[in-house]
């Protein structure tokens, strides 16, 4: 398995959580299931005067509750918003949440380089492995930690605030733990095998 678009371990493309492209920019003004203030009227981010972008947007999909957006209850990506299957397939698909537990749970890790690239390797007790890279993450247009750390998108959208989405994560010189991080940012994607 790999990152997709790429060799085992090649970074690959970046993607925000439920888009299929990747882009130049990850940032709520770019995200594809954002829209701005109840009237809809566009505005332009402004991560000075509102870091965090308070009562300024709504999601339109993936959404459980309404004073975040327009109400679907979907808690797991649909294929047409996957990017492993829309790019890959429709034998590929972005693991689950607690497909990606499933590493941490039965699988031994150790932080290594493969072919001089620093990242994470899982290995089963049958000794097949998965070596995930250190590819870092994508924020407005920036490439954040890079070599230092990685993350992997789940399918799985968090059930308490639809602004963010489980992923899986590692850092250099610490464990694997699994986060929600903002829908809107670029990670890699890990494929799966339906």
């Amino acid at each position: 398995m790999k990152n997709v678009w790429t060799k085992p371990e090649e970074y690959g493309d970046y993607f925000a959580w439920g888009e299929t492209k990747a882009k130049d920019v990850y940032n709520v003004a770019t995200y594809k299931y954002i829209m701005f203030n109840k009237k809809n009227q566009l505005k332009q981010e402004t991560e000075k005067s509102d870091p965090l972008g308070w009562n300024m947007y709504f999601y339109r999909k993936y959404c459980m509750n309404e004073d975040d957006g327009i109400v679907d209850s979907l808690f797991t990506l649909l294929p047409e918003d996957d990017a492993a299957t829309v790019n890959w397939g429709t034998e590929w698909r972005i693991p689950t949440f607690e497909e990606q537990s499933e590493l941490e749970k039965y699988c031994e890790r150790s932080l290594t380089e493969q072919n001089g690239v620093y990242g994470a390797k899982f290995t089963a007790k049958n000794g097949n492995s998965i070596f995930l890279p250190a590819a870092g993450f994508r924020k407005g247009s920036e490439l954040i930690n890079a070599s230092l750390g990685g993350g992997y998108w789940s399918s799985s959208l968090n059930k308490v605030s639809c602004i963010s989405a489980y992923y899986l994560e590692f850092l250099k010189g610490n464990h694997a733990a699994f986060y929600n991080v903002d829908r809107t940012k670029g990670i890699p994607v890990r494929a799966v095998l339906k």
